[in-house]
Order: structure tokens, then C-alpha cells, then sequence
């Protein structure tokens, strides 16, 4: 019993270890694109950029809708029910994508940004492609 719970707590610690350095080197390109992006880009440039990551951060908080919180905090999740829940990921995500779209004119209206209509039309398609992967990454971290 007890090398079992010795083993079980090395597990826990080396999940913890490769998490926070999969955080930390994750945090350290983010800042490594935004200091490159900041001085090869105009001012101008870059404020369409901010803008444009700040309503695909959104986005991403509203896209996944509590689902893929259920699918960890289930002990046991069927095949089917894993299509479901993938599926309906997608489908949140993608009318969520085509809503911040198809309103890219209003607010580029109300911002006053003409540059920011092109970027908000395609820019939130990148949180679709990301919520196809979401699901093999949720599975990976429910099995440590």
C-alpha cells in the first residue's frame, strides 16, 4: 500500500512539473510574440492586433460553455458521449465564431478602425481550429 501511494504521489509530482513547464515556456512565447509583433508592427498596426486578441479572448472564455468542464469532472465518459460533447463544442464555437463575424461591421463602426473588418472576419476562425484539438488535450490531462 504504501509504495503504491509513493508512486501515485512521484506521478502527481512529475504531472505537476511538466504543467508548470509547459505553462511557464507557453507564457515566455506569448511574451516573446508580443515583444517581437510590438517592434515590427506599427503602433497602428498592433493596436488592430490587441484589438483583435481581445474579442478572440473572449471568444475562447464564451466558445466552450461548461462543456468541456463536464467531460473532466466525469469519472467515466462513453464513447458516445465524447461525440457529443466534441460535436457540441463545435457547434458553440462555430456560432460563436459566425456571430463575431458577421458583426465585425458594427464594430469596426463603433471603434472607428476600418483596418480591424478583414482581421475580425477571419481572426476568430483560430478558436474553431483550436476547439477541434480541446478534447485530445482534456483527454490527456483526465488520465493523469
Amino acid at each position: 500500500m504504501y509504495t503504491m501511494v509513493r508512486s501515485l504521489k512521484n506521478l502527481v509530482f512529475l504531472s505537476v512539473r511538466w504543467t508548470a513547464l509547459g505553462v511557464g515556456i507557453k507564457a515566455a512565447l506569448q511574451v516573446a510574440q508580443v515583444v517581437v509583433l510590438a517592434r515590427v508592427l506599427s503602433p497602428e498596426e498592433f493596436g488592430v492586433y490587441a484589438l483583435t486578441m481581445v474579442f478572440n479572448g473572449y471568444l475562447t472564455i464564451f466558445s466552450d460553455a461548461g462543456v468541456n468542464a463536464s467531460y473532466v469532472q466525469r469519472r467515466s465518459v462513453s464513447d458516445e458521449e465524447r461525440s457529443s460533447l466534441f460535436w457540441l463544442n463545435i457547434a458553440v464555437c462555430s456560432f460563436l465564431v459566425l456571430v463575431l463575424s458577421s458583426s465585425s461591421g458594427l464594430i469596426v463602426d463603433f471603434m472607428a478602425k476600418p483596418q480591424l473588418e478583414d482581421v475580425l472576419m477571419l481572426a476568430p476562425f483560430i478558436v474553431l481550429v483550436g476547439a477541434v484539438g480541446v478534447q485530445i488535450k482534456l483527454t490527456a490531462e483526465k488520465g493523469l
